[in-house]
């Protein structure tokens, strides 16, 4: 006969899902009164008695393993709350031992084998969207968690505009994707960004909650080292220092030109829909790793005054190339160039800069010429301009 424990320290508990089924239930979930949940796992037993291990374990942790995110051996070794139960029941009687045990006392053969996952079938019961503190969740589901509060300008302030959250929610992703990029060592201001990166940098939508208007973003999946630290997360971090600076022109123009890339257009857009939506933006940002993490407020009026200091700032992204080819124009006076290159035919052409290096060139002549490259994009339009200036002519003997 199987018998759940009764009046013990885990309270009036009820089977919820079997995950494994030998004679008796071997693996499964179940629930008391409060809330808790727990995952059973017999571990030994005998002609009269059975050993349990019982895990205490949040929403956000039994997704892990359903979803095959976390393996049971890390689940029971590195337990939430530091500690599990041993319970000894019995086939006679109602009778139960339970005793509290730290992870380290469990012994290798009480333990399940790494990498041994649930079922793939594991998935009839509901359990709920998780836990709404971000700090909370980010520790249980070892993702990063992002809490964004709207404060709505309806009468009920529970309320938003469809098409204006939709759009939020696009630019605060694209911002993130646009960090990430830059986090990774190639940011671009053109193009797709790679989809490793996108991969990477993605957010999912996990659930709405009271209090403002709530919304909260988890990270796509598990992407962090064994010091939990990931490309979401590096993202995430700048983001809020973008935030903290709030409307610094002069700061802000230093962070933007160090973001590098497509990040101030990105960053632009974002505070655009936020003035559509008439709102304050609170973030709360929960991470796996002990020292990030943190919130911020950015109100309306900093909002404003952000969106419009960037809309007139002038952030180019330059960038040398070298070229061997014919030197087919030059205006002195004009302090003008073009060249065409040998390798592939590409004509470069536009102003010689001010400080460049050039000696007595000869028109048709080859050379080894350093361009640099000057892409301009105006963060409110979009619009991306290209400039090729040179700065160095080398004959080629």
């Amino acid at each position: 006969m199987f018998y759940l424990p009764k009046k013990t320290h885990l309270g009036n508990i009820e089977l919820n899902e079997i995950f494994e089924f030998y004679d008796i239930p071997r693996l499964f979930t179940c629930k008391n009164k409060t809330g808790q949940y727990y995952l059973v796992l017999s571990i030994d037993e005998n002609d009269e008695q059975l050993i349990w291990l019982y895990l205490g374990v949040s929403i956000d942790r039994l997704n892990l393993l359903i979803n095959r995110k976390m393996d049971l051996y890390s689940a029971f070794k590195n337990p939430e709350n530091d500690f599990l139960y041993r319970v000894t029941t019995s086939y006679l009687s109602e009778a139960t031992n339970l005793e509290y045990i730290f992870a380290e006392q469990l012994t290798a053969d009480e333990l399940p084998y790494e990498n041994t996952y649930l079922t793939e079938k594991a998935v009839e019961y509901h359990y709920g969207l998780g836990e709404i503190n971000p700090k909370e969740s980010a520790f249980s589901s070892k993702r990063e968690v992002c809490n964004l509060h709207f404060y709505p300008p309806d009468r009920w302030g529970t309320e938003l505009n469809s098409k204006y959250l939709g759009r939020s929610l696009i630019c605060f992703q694209e911002v993130i994707d646009a960090i990430g990029q830059n986090c990774s060592g190639k940011p671009t201001v053109k193009g797709a960004i790679p989809a490793d990166t996108l991969q990477k940098t993605a957010l999912n939508v996990c659930q709405i909650f009271e209090g403002s208007f709530g919304i909260q973003l988890k990270s796509n999946y598990i992407d962090n080292d064994l010091f939990d630290y990931s490309l979401v997360s590096d993202s995430l971090s700048e983001l809020l220092n973008l935030f903290m600076i709030k409307d610094n022109e002069e700061e802000l123009k230093n962070k933007l030109h160090y973001l590098k890339g497509r990040v101030a257009s990105k960053y632009q857009l974002l505070l655009k829909e936020l003035l559509s939506i008439q709102s304050d933006l609170k973030i709360e940002w929960g991470s796996p790793k002990i020292n990030r993490g943190g919130e911020f407020l950015l109100d309306k009026k900093v909002i404003k005054s952000a969106f419009n200091i960037i809309s007139k700032l002038d952030i180019a992204e330059k960038e040398t190339i070298t070229i061997t080819g014919k030197l087919i124009g030059l205006n002195s006076r004009k302090k003008s160039y073009e060249i065409s290159s040998l390798d592939d035919g590409l004509k470069f052409s536009g102003r010689i800069a001010d400080y460049a290096y050039v000696q007595s060139p000869t028109i048709n002549e080859i050379y080894q010429a350093e361009i640099e490259q000057i892409i301009k994009i105006h963060p409110s339009s979009g619009e991306e301009k290209i400039k090729y200036e040179l700065i160095k002519l080398t004959p080629v003997l």
